[in-house]
């Protein structure tokens, strides 16, 4: 929505009318331009760029809970948390860098919890997980 006038600029209707699930806002190719993450009840999740135009999908049922630098090589990656109780860790083209199966998985959220520099995923499900890595 343009702020000035509140006219529509533009609208992304994607290819199904579901809930979307979860999603984030992020320079994942350090361009200087966000993109957005987001997964859909239809088991893909899509990258799009600033102009709402689609960048990259991949068929995978889960969550976008997080984008974050977590292995400290200055380039992003997104925190998935899949329908079969999986937490992921994608690339920004997609691919699968890690994984770890966590009984009913809620929600996940990444901070510098454990002090030191490196970034920590907290999970939070029937247990509460603390995933580390990075330099």
């Amino acid at each position: 929505m343009d702020p000035k006038t509140g006219e529509t600029r533009k609208i992304y209707t994607g290819p199904s009318d579901k809930i979307w699930k979860g999603w984030a806002i992020a320079d994942l190719n350090n361009d200087g331009k966000n993109e957005i993450i987001s997964a859909n009840h239809d088991g893909v999740l899509r990258i799009l760029d600033y102009k709402l135009d689609l960048i990259k999908s991949r068929k995978i049922a889960c969550s976008v809970q997080a984008v974050a630098d977590l292995v400290g090589d200055q380039r992003k990656e997104i925190v998935v948390l899949t329908d079969d109780g999986k937490v992921q860790i994608l690339d920004a083209d997609l691919n699968t860098l890690f994984e770890y199966s966590v009984s009913k998985p809620i929600m996940a959220i990444v901070s510098d919890l454990i002090p030191g520099g490196s970034n920590e995923i907290i999970i939070s499900g029937a247990k509460t997980f603390v995933l580390t890595g990075g330099n």
